[in-house]
């Protein structure tokens, strides 16, 4: 595996936009997350002292078939792509009121493998669709053709961190086109994917949260110090977890 870099300061600004791109597209609704810039700073390896994770048992699994899950595009000039990435291909655009249907997630429940009523298929993040419960039921695919980044995040208490937003940018030439947000699940883990093709150094760091996050205290305020963010190398020799630890 090629040597992970550590930087000094350094800030970005990455965009929250999830899937939607076009010459002019009609305004997105505003976020409910609180953004902070994504800071680099020197940062020691932080998967020899992060704590191991106390996570819930999961259910026993069963033989019973899941249902698919019926869903409606909230917003328009919004995107079907090929991977589960704002850096993917778009297969197609719909527009608010598209009707679609869930089929399967990613493990990082950010994107979700759908079927339109045109008889396409590809993925969709979540943010822009609604749809009733949640999409855990739906199974979980190991997503071909990409390149994975994962990892967690850890509260200053050393439990999982949720609702946190990891995000990757290229370093050199940056551009919103190559930029992407994850955010964490229940048990603090977040997925990245990128097309097969990416290679170089790219910042990957925690620059974002949702007011329900277990990392924010009663007045929505966030508990501790944000984690320094990490340059990686693409691609990757071997699979690895990145991991980030607020602290006091």
């Amino acid at each position: 595996m090629r040597k992970i870099l550590l930087v000094a300061i350094f800030v970005i600004a990455i965009s929250t936009l999830a899937a939607c791109s076009q010459p002019t597209p009609a305004p997105l609704p505003t976020p409910t997350s609180t953004y902070s810039p994504l800071i680099l700073v020197p940062t020691q390896a932080p998967t020899a002292q992060l704590p191991t994770a106390t996570l819930p048992l999961l259910p026993t699994a069963t033989t019973a078939p899941y249902m698919p899950i019926d869903a409606e595009v909230t917003v328009d000039y919004f995107l079907l792509r090929e991977g589960p990435g704002r850096m993917f291909p778009t297969v197609y655009m719909y527009d608010t009121g598209a009707r679609v249907m869930l089929v399967a997630r990613e493990p990082g429940n950010n994107w979700v493998l759908v079927q339109t009523q045109d008889f396409k298929s590809g993925w969709m993040h979540v943010d822009y669709l609604s749809f009733t419960g949640d999409v855990t039921p739906l199974p979980v695919i190991k997503v071909p053709n990409a390149q994975v980044l994962h990892g967690r995040v850890w509260n200053v208490n050393k439990t999982p961190a949720t609702k946190i937003g990891v995000s990757i940018a290229r370093v050199q030439n940056p551009s919103p086109a190559l930029e992407d947000v994850s955010m964490t699940n229940s048990n603090g883990e977040w997925y990245l994917y990128l097309p097969l093709g990416f290679s170089g150094d790219w910042v990957v760091g925690t620059n974002s949260y949702s007011d329900k996050s277990n990392a924010v205290d009663s007045s929505g305020n966030l508990i501790g110090k944000w984690p320094g963010a990490q340059v990686i190398t693409l691609p990757l020799q071997a699979d690895v977890s990145l991991e980030f630890a607020f602290t006091k």
